[in-house]
């Protein structure tokens, strides 16, 4: 994990526990496909920082990606409900390249 270091900082005081990863978000309907639901999304899995607007309504894809910063030593969302017109709409999360991290011992 890198951080940036200011020139006065002292560097074991800095604190290593935020990443950025891309999110892909699943079951999203077309009618929510826009960027206030994908930067809600993101601020609700930790921090948006852009969104992949590459994929846009038109393609056949099943899911958005949102790029967010969050924090690693905090537990994974796996979802959430968005709503639409009254409805509930549950949307899963599938976080992309995740290390492998054993919380017991601690080795990935």
């Amino acid at each position: 994990m890198l951080n940036e270091v200011m020139p006065d900082d002292i560097p074991y005081k800095i604190i290593l526990n935020l990443s950025e990863f891309w999110v892909q978000v699943h079951n999203v309907s077309y009618s929510l496909v826009n960027l206030g639901t994908v930067r809600r999304v993101g601020n609700f899995i930790g921090e948006f920082i852009r969104y992949d607007d590459n994929q846009k309504k038109d393609k056949l894809e099943p899911y958005m990606r949102v790029r967010i910063l969050m924090e690693v030593d905090k537990s994974l969302k796996k979802g959430t409900n968005l709503k639409k017109d009254g409805k509930s709409f549950w949307v899963d999360f599938k976080y992309e390249r995740l290390p492998n991290f054993c919380f017991i011992c601690g080795l990935n």
